[in-house]
């Protein structure tokens, strides 16, 4: 398509569209006056004039008629005719103005508005997905959102429950130490009355029946030992001396502890596990090498009945010692014994001085366990001198009965055999407080005794000296 400028005038050219002439015009009918349609328009229009042109003259009146076509190589065509009319001596002349849309155009504007349309739609199918999943994240939150009130609710409500429990337990603690300090002292009392009628049970016991005590009592008083022993190694000697403190010097020679026993479990004093094992052990090592044992100057004891009784139990022992070397029967000697012990409790019993110089001698070594910048430094003192000496009176208590049996009674150390062989876990005369090798038995290996066991020879009517029984099994720890 050609364009053509000439004057004023502008001519279209289209080769096969067919001309303005040829269209038909639509004359107004009688009767009907066509609507005058406003021409002016912002856009620009190309003027197109066909024929030779009148006269201008001022136009008095204009009517304007649209008509559309269709031809070959154009879409649209708006034609626009306008009549003009001057006086009467001037004649009438036609102008005609119509835009022409071409194919190339229109085909280019379809293809615009098709893609338009195209990603209008994808717009419209991603507006969907996203409204679905702005739906579905919605839900979500809210569902989301209800979890964590129900959340917040239990947390709070946990929280209450825990405030809760944590007062009730404040309480019970409370009540429980106050029941505990009550029941502390309701056994001290029932302790105090149990020996003194003890005491005055053995006082008013005539001489026939010296033989009588029970194994009950004895093992009784046996367990009330190690009770104490344990509660002093678990709660009031906490401390761990190293090897030198225990070796400066500042511990007596005469405190059984310093002559013979500090060597033992020396290494696994300072391991945590061990360490209550370990002290138990030193305080059973110096209760029987004290009150049932030689003492530190290879002479026993003047605890029970003073001079008199260590004289007593010197003898005997050597009398007992002279029977099994030359296999002698010993149940005289035995009862003999039996008999003598029992008057010597009557009328000796236990030298209190003695007994006092025993405690405070064996305090100086105890006391490097007690941990010197604990806050309560002066009542664990109190409470090691307190126990000690209840230790020491159950230990001599026993030792009047043993003497006043016709029964013979001794503690019984497991120790290793001959070549270094280690000593091997035996269920029926120990009992294990700790080990790590499953299962426990005789494959285990003894690594600390922590108190002796004690055995019975014969019985309490003076017979069958030549059987024993294991009243209280060994206590050890093994691997």
């Amino acid at each position: 398509m050609a364009e053509h400028t000439q004057g004023r005038f502008m001519f279209i050219e289209d080769s096969e569209a067919e001309s303005p002439n040829s269209m038909p015009e639509d004359e107004p009918r009688e009767g009907r006056i066509p609507q005058p349609t406003n021409t002016d328009t912002p856009q620009e229009q190309m003027p197109l004039s066909f024929g030779e042109r009148l006269a201008a003259q001022p136009p008095r009146r204009h009517r304007t008629f649209r008509k559309s076509f269709f031809s070959k190589n154009l879409e649209v065509i708006r034609w626009e005719k306008k009549n003009v009319s001057g006086d009467d001596s001037m004649s009438y002349y036609q102008e005609h103005t119509f835009v022409i849309v071409g194919k190339a155009r229109a085909a280019l504007q379809a293809q615009r508005i098709e893609e338009l349309t195209s990603r209008l739609r994808k717009c419209e199918e991603d507006n969907q997905e996203l409204e679905k999943c702005l739906s579905g994240a919605s839900d979500e939150a809210a569902d989301t959102e209800k979890k964590l009130a129900w959340a917040l609710e239990r947390a709070a409500d946990a929280e209450a429950e825990l405030a809760q429990r944590e007062s009730d337990h404040r309480d019970a603690m409370d009540n429980l130490e106050k029941g505990y300090h009550k029941l502390s002292g309701r056994i001290e009392k029932l302790e105090s009355r149990l020996e003194e009628c003890e005491v005055a049970k053995l006082k008013t016991q005539p001489l026939a029946n010296s033989s009588k005590v029970s194994d009950e009592l004895i093992t009784a008083i046996w367990a009330k030992m190690q009770y104490n022993i344990n509660y002093l190694a678990n709660n009031v000697l906490t401390g761990c001396p190293s090897e030198g403190d225990l070796k400066d010097g500042s511990i007596n020679d005469s405190c059984f502890l310093s002559s013979d026993g500090i060597n033992d479990y020396i290494d696994q004093l300072q391991d945590e596990d061990t360490r209550p094992f370990v002290v138990e052990h030193y305080i059973w090592k110096t209760v029987i090498g004290r009150f049932f044992d030689l003492g530190v100057d290879g002479s026993y004891e003047k605890t029970w009945a003073g001079t008199i009784g260590m004289s007593f139990i010197t003898c005997f022992e050597k009398l007992l010692a002279l029977c099994n070397r030359r296999q002698l029967d010993p149940t005289k000697l035995l009862h003999g014994k039996a008999e003598i012990g029992e008057t010597i409790n009557q009328m000796i019993g236990v030298d209190q001085a003695e007994m006092l110089r025993v405690v405070q001698m064996e305090m100086v070594a105890f006391f490097r366990f007690v941990p010197n910048e604990c806050p309560d430094y002066k009542a664990k003192n109190e409470k090691l001198e307190k126990y000690i000496l209840k230790i020491f009176d159950d230990a001599v208590q026993l030792r009047g009965i043993f003497m006043a049996s016709r029964a013979y009674f001794y503690p019984k150390w497991y120790k290793e055999m001959a070549g270094g062989a280690r000593i091997r876990f035996d269920d029926k005369s120990m009992e294990a407080e700790g080990w790590e090798k499953e299962p426990l038995g005789d494959g285990n290996i003894v690594l600390c005794n922590i108190s002796p066991g004690l055995v019975k020879v014969g019985t309490a009517d003076g017979n069958s000296y030549d059987s024993d029984l294991l009243l209280v099994k060994a206590r050890v720890v093994c691997d």
